[in-house]
């Protein structure tokens, strides 16, 4: 059960988020990948967020996942 049913004005600032998550597909980052080709900006916070999920479990030290896919996100999303 969610904690609050979704408003119009809630579900409206959600469809402008997920549009704008949408462009990051077309928006290149200025690296490269091995194959040559420019990375987009989802492409790379995709390939992030897996490693991040799929090391964590081995690492000496823990690691707040939470904060770590937060931040790599913001940080991809203003550059």
């Amino acid at each position: 059960m969610p904690d609050a049913p979704l408003t119009p004005p809630a579900a409206g600032a959600l469809l402008e988020f997920f549009a704008l998550a949408e462009r990051l597909k077309t928006e290149l980052r200025h690296s490269w990948l091995s194959d040559g080709r420019q990375e987009s900006v989802a492409e790379h916070t995709w390939l992030m967020a897996l490693m991040a999920i799929t090391l964590a479990p081995t690492l000496e030290h823990p690691v707040d996942l939470g904060h770590v896919l937060k931040r790599h996100r913001a940080a991809a999303c203003h550059r």
